[in-house]
């Protein structure tokens, strides 16, 4: 059977009218669960500022676009954003944010764009992906921030 600890910030969360002997802690013990950092996902939707027409269906028969076209454009009227919507999905952790972006989308609705297997799950991973980007970016300049700072012999 396998047991499972918790930590001090655990415990007091849990039962907040818990004596506690010593220095309180104020941060999850290395290895709780609750240290780990979580990535959150965001998705954003605007109306995509790309004309409609000629861009939503590339069929060979023009009445079918012209079709398409007018739907999307009368769904629009009423203000339906996800007719013809630029989508933003941004992957935040700890303050630092990746975002991936996409254009001309023509959904439902937000659920009909984040069914499993679509955009939704390829836009966050790229974001994702610039999430890890813009860490190292920080890593790096961080670096050359101490280096600075070694130099000027104002070392903390």
């Amino acid at each position: 059977m396998e047991t499972k600890t918790e930590c001090g910030l655990c415990a007091l969360e849990r039962f907040p009218g818990l004596p506690f002997h010593g220095k309180r802690p104020t941060a999850h013990a290395p290895g709780c669960p609750k240290d780990e950092p979580v990535v959150t996902y965001s998705i954003h939707a605007e109306q995509d500022d790309l004309p409609v027409r000629g861009n939503a269906l590339a069929s060979d028969d023009p009445a079918v676009d012209k079709e398409c076209e007018d739907d999307i454009l009368a769904r629009l009227d009423r203000g339906e954003v996800w007719a013809w919507a630029y989508v933003k999905v941004t992957a935040e952790c700890c303050g630092f944010k990746g975002v991936d972006t996409l254009g001309a989308c023509s959904y439902k609705d937000e659920a009909d764009f984040c069914t499993p297997g679509g955009y939704w799950d390829d836009m966050q991973k790229e974001a994702r992906t610039d999430l890890v980007k813009t860490l190292k970016a920080a890593v790096k300049g961080g670096e050359k921030a101490a280096r600075l700072l070694h130099d000027l012999g104002e070392e903390s």
